[in-house]
């Protein structure tokens, strides 16, 4: 793989997918070995790579492009904030909104919600997480500001509550309390946007009756994309969301304070 601009070349290394933790789902592709290609040089957001495949036939080498997504800047809740906050209240969403570059296409929200648990005499109990994704899959829209494109979507507060009641039990002995939540945005894709419009256009009863294979490989299939990630750390949960909770069970008998 190489840096665009710079020239720099960086050499990937094969490995197992299923021995680093990326266990590869069952499906028409082998399952084992998973092999992958990995490095440990640092891509840099904005910027343009080619892989390149060197063949040892005497074939041109197979290369392909993409750009990392630059860096991504949450609105809404706005990480300029001190601290960062987050409310979910009953019967409302809650929105989210941020902004990234064209090659920020495709995005998944996540949170991983700390809290921890007491008796009733102030003794801990345990600090524990969980981890809730409430977005995945979503389109940025083609709004821009200030030469950003917007992502935005809405977040039931009822589905927050449900994620909870279902990851919980009742609390009759103790209570518990929100340490923080850190909100992960992961976005890219624009490739995978590509590939979409291009089967979108052929698919259908007036389409083309075999639906073209979108590929940005110089030769054979495949797609070569980036994605970028940020992360909001220790956003504080609001009173009011608290509030909203305790107003009825069964979120009620989560005992959060």
């Amino acid at each position: 793989m190489e840096e665009i601009a710079s020239g720099k070349r960086i050499q990937l290394t094969r490995v197992d997918g299923n021995l680093e933790g990326y266990v590869r789902q069952d499906g028409i592709f082998a399952t084992q070995p998973n092999w992958l290609y990995k490095t440990k040089e640092p891509v840099k957001a904005g910027t343009s790579y080619r892989v390149r495949i060197i063949r040892n036939d005497g074939k041109p080498d197979v290369t392909a492009e993409t750009a990392v997504p630059g860096d991504f800047f949450f609105r809404d809740p706005n990480q300029l904030d001190v601290p960062v906050k987050v409310t979910f209240e009953r019967d409302k969403n809650t929105g989210l909104s941020w902004l990234s570059d064209v090659n920020g296409v495709y995005f998944r929200v996540n949170f991983r919600i700390r809290y921890r648990e007491n008796a009733l005499n102030g003794t801990l109990i345990k600090r524990d997480t969980l981890y809730w994704t409430p977005i995945e899959n979503v389109r940025r829209t083609d709004v821009q500001s200030s030469g950003s494109y917007v992502g935005m979507v809405n977040v039931s507060s009822e589905s927050f509550f449900r994620f909870l009641v279902e990851s919980l039990p009742p609390a009759p002995n103790s209570f518990r309390r929100f340490e923080g939540i850190d909100i992960t945005l992961e976005g890219g894709g624009r490739e995978i946007d590509d590939y979409i419009e291009s089967a979108t256009a052929n698919a259908g009863i007036t389409g083309a009756e075999l639906i073209s294979t979108y590929t940005n490989l110089s030769e054979g299939f495949g797609i070569f994309t980036a994605k970028n990630v940020i992360t909001l750390p220790n956003v504080f949960v609001t009173p009011q969301t608290v509030t909203s909770m305790n107003l009825q069970s069964p979120e009620r008998d989560l005992n959060f304070q």
